[in-house]
């Protein structure tokens, strides 16, 4: 997930390393395939179930946003090409999901008119969630008929694209299950450990989704699921997803709390020199940073990177990461040189593993923008703004608070080269995305605004 920095009044992104191996917040990378806007909109204009997208170069979606603290034929009808000789069944193939489903994708697409620019974001997010929900599925193994009816319930309603109805028959089938283990002493564990596992990936869902308050009680759970599981090193794991989740909705000392437990419980499953750890590590140094302990946070930072170079090449993204984090924390420290080498080491080696177009790049590209403002370079600033922003348009599409990032920063450069209408058009379109996305509440919110508002008034005393 995403969590900014605030200096002065600039935004800086910074990386969150998560806990599970398939989770957010490590360093393994899953890969989504990015479709084109315009094969959708053709397919959605033409009403053929047949006509799919051109395969496309793989996209890793980021992993926490802002402060980084990793066919069948079916039937026998006639499967139609387009223009580019891609079907149904391998668009399916690139998104891990049936052809059935991708052809319900298309139909939900149709019922909510979503608008063109919204094609292609949605129709991974649909992939993404419908692979969640067949996740939460296969996690349930038990034998209690009434939980094996609910799990059938639920397979035919994520079959039908009910996901609603999915996720409230899974819930069901989770707490049914986890009722059974009480009573069948020698599946107790497993049970405990399914049902953590399985609400872990809810909170995980409901955090993309920047559900903060639903993500924290999902989470709760599967920590509390895992303790009576006896599942120590997913205590720990869990401890840190619940840290970044309130790390990202403002409240560092709470995340602080939790990044600390996991870091004690990683230590005590793990020892030293391991990701997990220096995962922790790092998420404990953004909570610091986030506090103004800045000095406090470099020495995370510091001892995160340490063990990442032990365990891994020098082009990791963990060590990106670490890199990125050392480099926004010399930001806030004024040594803005300092911060522009960590930064352009992080963006050699992210696009060395990635290329262009990744969220890991817009980050670092941000990151540079903003240390070369503060130097006093606006131009130079715009350039890697722009960068960023082009590339988490494409990633993540309009409505996303790295986009809002990008534009705040913008705004930012041309308020200080004095083109405060421009400044304004920037804050006010930052503004309206973080709003919605996260509240008026939250401090990105709040800091937006306030930017806003000196803008107007450097305009209205011009």
């Amino acid at each position: 997930m995403l969590n900014w920095i605030k200096t002065k009044t600039k935004l800086i992104l910074v990386s969150v390393l998560g806990a599970l191996a398939i989770g957010v917040y490590t360093a393994v990378q899953e890969t989504t395939t990015e479709v084109t806007k315009d094969l959708i909109a053709q397919h959605l204009e033409s009403g053929a179930t047949g006509n799919q997208l051109p395969s496309s170069h793989p996209e890793k979606p980021t992993i926490s946003f802002g402060d980084h603290a990793q066919v069948g034929q079916m039937g026998d009808h006639n499967t139609q090409i387009n223009i580019t000789g891609t079907t149904d069944i391998e668009l399916a193939k690139q998104l891990g999901v049936t052809e059935t489903a991708i052809q319900n994708f298309f139909k939900l697409l149709q019922q909510q008119n979503v608008p063109h620019e919204e094609l292609d974001h949605t129709l991974r997010t649909l992939a993404k969630r419908h692979k969640e929900l067949e996740k939460r599925v296969s996690l349930l193994e038990s034998e209690d008929p009434e939980v094996v009816a609910l799990q059938q319930q639920a397979k035919k309603a994520i079959a039908d694209a009910e996901y609603e109805k999915a996720e409230d028959l899974l819930d069901q089938a989770v707490e049914l299950d986890n009722a059974a283990a009480e009573e069948i002493h020698t599946h107790y564990l497993e049970r405990k450990r399914s049902a953590a596992e399985n609400m872990a990936l809810k909170a995980e869902s409901l955090h993309t989704r920047f559900a903060f308050s639903a993500a924290t009680k999902a989470y709760e759970q599967a920590i509390g699921f895992a303790e009576e599981g006896e599942a120590e090193e997913k205590i720990a794991e869990y401890q840190n997803m619940l840290g970044s989740v309130y790390l990202d909705n403002g409240n560092y000392d709470q995340a602080r709390i939790y990044f600390e437990q996991a870091l004690v419980g990683g230590l005590k499953t793990y020892g030293e020199d391991h990701p997990q750890v220096a995962a922790y590590r790092n998420n404990l140094g953004l909570a610091w940073r986030n506090l103004g302990e800045y000095e406090k946070a470099i020495d995370y930072y510091e001892q995160a990177l340490t063990s990442d170079l032990k365990i891994y090449a020098e082009y990791h993204p963990s060590v990106a990461i670490r890199r990125n984090n050392l480099g926004a924390a010399w930001h806030h420290l004024g040594d803005y040189e300092k911060a522009i080498d960590y930064f352009e080491q992080a963006l050699a080696s992210d696009l060395k593993t990635y290329g262009e177009d990744h969220p890991s790049v817009a980050r670092d590209r941000n990151n540079l923008g903003a240390a070369w403002d503060d130097l006093g370079d606006y131009e130079k600033a715009i350039g890697y703004y722009e960068q960023a922003l082009a590339s988490d348009l494409k990633t993540y599409g309009e409505d996303h608070p790295s986009v809002a990032r990008d534009r705040n920063n913008l705004g930012l450069a041309w308020n200080n080269l004095g083109d405060y209408e421009k400044a304004i058009g920037y804050y006010e379109q930052a503004l309206t995305i973080v709003t919605e996305r996260l509240g008026v509440e939250h401090p990105l919110s709040i800091h937006a605004s306030k930017n806003l508002e000196e803008a107007k008034h450097a305009l209205a005393t011009k």
